[in-house]
């Protein structure tokens, strides 16, 4: 229902009324495929491109019927949603190693770690709590609570970066503090140009403004910022010298006897 709702606003635009009196009610064709994408952006883009195919056949000229579309796109939404259900029950068999029908805590580690999840690492401990309220981690439970923390499923509409409050101000603190050493760390970046630590470092300050900028995983983000610092102290103690003192000069024999001579 709320899908069906989200779709018919977007293809009314919020025009009042979102269903008139009338059968056949047509709208724009260019309409409903915006609808279509927006609908399923978190959908990879193979299967994206394939219900924008199956939408095109029912359109005729550039107008298509409301109701079939709106129809259409509950029932492609239902079979999306069967198949993430189906790629959750195969993702949970394959970290069962062990095979007895429960994920234990570090089986579960071991998939998220594998599958390079978003989630941060609050989230995912409150996940596993929830799981395991019930006496055993089995398929269901790992499917029901995946959905409800939408974890590897399919959502409706763009997907939205959240972070916490707690998230906020580590992310505040690392900007200011990067903020200070900003300008110092690219004049020592421009000194150890061509050199390996020189490579090293721009590479983890590139990562470090990412994250700043991406704001998520915090922890991550501090523990680059210490490298950075670390990297930068170290590489100014073993930094030698741009200009050494010439060695002595030894004056020549001749003048050397001749000044003793004088």
């Amino acid at each position: 229902l709320n899908m069906y709702l989200v779709g018919l606003v977007k293809v009314q635009k919020g025009q009042i009324p979102l269903l008139p009196d009338f059968d056949n009610m047509h709208v724009d064709f260019g309409r409903a495929i915006k609808v279509v994408e927006f609908v399923f952006s978190q959908a990879p883009y193979v299967v994206k491109t394939k219900i924008l195919l199956e939408c095109e056949k029912r359109a005729v000229g550039r107008q298509i019927d409301l109701d079939s579309f709106l129809l259409f796109l509950v029932d492609m939404w239902r079979e999306e949603q069967a198949r993430s259900e189906e790629r959750l029950r195969a993702l949970f068999v394959a970290s069962d190693t062990d095979g007895n029908g429960n994920l234990d805590f570090q089986e579960f580690h071991d998939m998220v770690k594998h599958i390079n999840s978003s989630k941060t690492h609050r989230e995912l401990l409150r996940m596993y709590g929830e799981m395991t309220l019930n006496r055993v981690v089995d398929s269901n439970t790992f499917v029901r609570v995946c959905r409800k923390f939408k974890f590897f499923t399919l959502d409706l509409g763009p997907s939205v970066k959240r972070q916490d409050n707690s998230a906020a101000e580590v992310f505040d603190l690392l900007n200011t503090e990067w903020g200070k050493i900003e300008d110092y760390v690219h004049e020592l970046l421009v000194v150890l140009e061509g050199a390996a630590v020189g490579k090293r470092l721009e590479q983890d300050v590139n990562t470090l403004k990412k994250m700043l900028t991406d704001r998520i995983e915090p922890e991550q983000a501090w523990v680059c910022y210490r490298k950075v610092v670390a990297e930068c102290t170290s590489a100014v103690k073993n930094r030698t010298p741009s200009v050494q003192e010439p060695p002595p000069t030894k004056p020549a024999k001749g003048k050397a006897a001749k000044a003793k001579d004088s």
